[in-house]
């Protein structure tokens, strides 16, 4: 893999070249396999239930689109905000987890952190950002703004939002136990 980044594309590309495994991107169902190793081994759920959604996203695993660096994590409380322009991002926070994949695997992340005003409360009490407030993208919205500023086909988005919400438990359970 080949970056033509500039001036701090050079310390990205190294940062990078060594998380780069071949086999694992663009082929989400090879990281969810390794997660649901990981959460079977902490007991956090039953073998069924794991087998199922594995068995779900193996089935409806689809062609990835041309690998890009991507995040991993981003949400709300990663970025860093404009002082005099809230709206605007000047930052991107914790990057530990980027690598080269499939962008729309970043959405699917994204968009499980991304709760709304009608969600359950167990999960708005998660914390992952304001994003219930009154004025705040929906993920539907968020989705389509993604779709429109990229002008990528978000035909198979289901699975990449619950591939992020899988990920998203696994680290949960992780951290819980």
């Amino acid at each position: 893999v080949q970056f033509r980044l500039q001036v701090d594309g050079k310390y990205l590309a190294l940062q990078l070249d060594p998380y780069y495994v071949a086999p694992l991107w663009p082929d989400a169902i090879s990281l969810a396999a390794l997660q649901a190793r990981a959460l079977l081994e902490s007991d956090g759920c039953s073998e069924r239930e794991m087998a199922e959604v594995a068995a779900w996203l193996a089935a409806h695993k689809p062609v990835s689109p041309a690998p890009t660096v991507i995040h991993n994590d981003y949400k709300l409380d990663n970025v860093i905000y404009d002082s005099e322009r809230f709206e605007r991002v000047v930052g991107v926070l914790d990057w530990e987890m980027a690598t080269v994949g499939d962008p729309l695997a970043d959405l699917g992340t994204t968009l499980c952190y991304w709760v709304e005003a009608d969600d359950s409360d167990a999960l708005k009490n998660l914390g992952f950002g304001p994003t219930q407030l009154p004025g705040m993208y929906t993920r539907a919205e968020l989705a389509e703004r993604y779709a429109h500023e990229t002008g990528r086909d978000l035909g198979a988005i289901v699975f990449y939002y619950a591939l992020g919400l899988f990920k998203t438990a696994v680290v949960l359970q992780q951290i819980h136990y």
